[in-house]
Formats: structure tokens, C-alpha cells, sequence
């Protein structure tokens, strides 16, 4: 099995990153973990630090504020050794366990997405609030970018190094727009994006990086995407 590795943000996740490294490292395939840590002001460096001397697959990555998701993912490629990574999110939401199912469809595509709208898949602990918003965001994503994939948002991902070297220094999102950004223009490059079915359970600790902010944010890149998509046609 090939062997990978694993781009992990963080921003005050102390109460879930142990548990999530533990899981992470246990898998023999795994060759590093890179956490981007956006200043953490509850201790999460402080834990992470504790692992780098434990294991030497894991490396942290301090920024002295937090600068995003997207930024995070930019920052996290420039380490990356292994010719495949994941990036998932560090609130226990994406099971570690899932990794082998990615690695299993590794020949079919350049991006692997763990999806929550294909069959197979499965959503716990959301409110009623939070999955009409997430319905939205996908659906306006997919409606004006003509996006294929279901999921256009999910964070848990598996790229191939190489073809990702091309696309991320294009990008302008540092939240979690960058997850749409990303798509448009894979699939406008012509790269091989294929949805497997995840169980996404909703965070049991810590604050959700979800907010306003980050709605507007995402209207943002949308709008700016609109205007590249007749710029840029789909290669064929």
C-alpha cells in the first residue's frame, strides 16, 4: 500500500488532536502528519510538540495567527514528501479509519473526496440549521460553477502531490472557500475527481470554525469564480 501523508489545520483543537493523532499514526501507510497550527492560544502546539519527540512522522508547522484553512493547506503542501496526501479537519469529524477506503480507488483519480451526497454516505449530529446551510452552499457552488462533484465543500480529501503542485499556487481563498476553488479549477485542468462515501459525525468538542464570517467569505470566491468561468474553459 502506498504510503502517504496527511496535512492536518489547527486552531484550538487541544481537546480532540490527541485522539485524532493516536488514531492517524497507529495506520503503517501513514509516512507523515503535517499539523499547520494558526496560533493556538489552548494548548494545542503544546500537545502536537509532544508528538514531533514521540513520533518522528509528525511535524508542526507554527503561524503566529490564524491566517485559514486555505492558507493552511498552501502552507502544509510545501513539506509534503509522498507523492499522495490527505487533508482532513482535526475535529474527530473525519474517521482515520476511512483512509484505507480512499487508498482502495487511489488508480481512479487525481482528487478522491470523501463525500456526504453519494450513496453509502452519512451525516450525524447536525442541526436542521447547519445541513439547510451546507445544502445551499453545495447547490450554489454547483449551480453557477457547473461544478460535477456532489459535495463541493468536504475537507476530506485525498490529492495526487504533483497535480496539486499545479493548482494550489492559483488559489486566492484562505477559508473554506477554498474547497470550491479548488474544484473549479481541477476539473477546468482536466484532472480526474472521483466522491466516496464517508460517515461525517459532527464535532462533540470544541467551537465550530463555522460562522458569518466565513459565509461571506464564500460569496466572495463565488462571485470572483462566476467571473473566471468564461474565461477559463473546462479542458477537454
Amino acid at each position: 500500500m502506498k504510503k502517504v501523508s496527511i496535512i492536518i489545520p489547527t486552531y484550538n483543537e487541544r481537546e480532540n488532536i490527541s485522539k485524532l493523532l493516536d488514531m492517524i499514526l497507529k495506520e503503517d501507510f501513514v509516512e507523515e502528519v503535517i499539523v499547520v497550527d494558526d496560533g493556538s492560544k489552548d494548548g494545542t502546539m503544546e500537545v502536537v510538540e509532544k508528538y514531533t519527540v514521540k513520533d518522528r512522522r509528525v511535524k508542526l508547522l507554527e503561524r503566529r495567527k490564524k491566517l485559514g484553512l486555505g492558507s493552511a493547506y498552501r502552507e502544509g503542501i510545501k513539506f509534503v514528501t509522498c507523492d499522495w496526501f490527505f487533508t482532513m479537519d482535526a475535529d474527530l469529524s473525519h474517521d482515520p479509519r476511512q483512509i484505507k477506503d480512499f487508498l482502495e480507488q487511489i488508480q481512479h483519480a487525481d482528487i478522491l473526496i470523501g463525500s456526504r451526497h453519494v450513496r453509502g454516505s452519512l451525516i450525524i449530529g447536525w442541526s436542521l440549521y447547519r445541513f439547510l446551510t451546507h445544502l445551499i452552499a453545495n447547490f450554489l457552488a454547483r449551480t453557477l460553477l457547473g461544478l460535477n462533484c456532489k459535495d463541493v465543500t468536504s475537507g476530506y480529501r485525498l490529492y495526487n502531490t504533483k497535480k496539486a503542485r499545479s493548482i494550489f499556487p492559483l488559489l486566492k481563498g484562505d477559508r473554506f472557500n477554498f474547497q470550491i476553488e479548488v474544484l473549479f479549477y481541477a476539473e477546468r485542468l482536466g484532472l480526474k475527481i472521483k466522491e466516496i462515501p464517508i460517515i461525517f459525525v459532527d464535532r462533540k468538542l470544541g467551537k465550530s470554525k463555522f460562522n458569518f464570517s466565513e459565509t461571506m467569505h464564500f460569496f466572495r470566491i463565488l462571485i470572483y469564480l462566476l467571473a473566471l468561468k468564461f474565461k477559463l474553459p473546462r479542458r477537454a
